[in-house]
């Protein structure tokens, strides 16, 4: 019986960077294996809106939480449940466009042995400024 693939989501919890973040989540469109969902939580709700991801080759949905970075997490994991791996992103992130693809092959290969979620934040748009 052959298994159905992954669902990955991509989280982003913003606050105050208007500009940056729809930048961030356009650069997802470059991983190998695109993302099914991305959710993104901002601080304010009308600081972003479903108009600032357009044409991008996956789902873009815009939630709202309490305010907070674990709340927002938290509005992002409830939003995301149906998926098999939540990868959390800072809204500054520049992400290796393999990332999605290993996190992918980790848990795949591993299903037993990782956590249901996994965060990673490495490089930012600010670290290069």
């Amino acid at each position: 019986m052959a298994s159905r693939p992954l669902r990955i989501a991509v989280g982003i919890a913003t606050a105050g960077r208007r500009d940056i973040a729809p930048q961030t989540v356009a650069l997802l469109r470059n991983q190998t294996r695109l993302s099914d969902i991305v959710v993104v939580c901002p601080l304010v709700s009308d600081e972003i809106n479903d108009g600032d991801f357009l044409d991008l080759p996956f789902d873009v949905l815009v939630t709202s939480g309490p305010v907070g970075l674990c709340a927002q997490r938290n509005a992002i994991l409830a939003t995301a449940s149906y998926c098999d791996v939540i990868i959390f992103f800072d809204d500054d992130f520049l992400p290796n466009h393999t990332i999605s693809n290993s996190s992918k092959n980790s848990f795949g290969q591993n299903p037993k042995s990782a956590a249901s979620r996994v965060c990673f934040s490495p490089m930012t748009l600010l670290d290069l400024a």
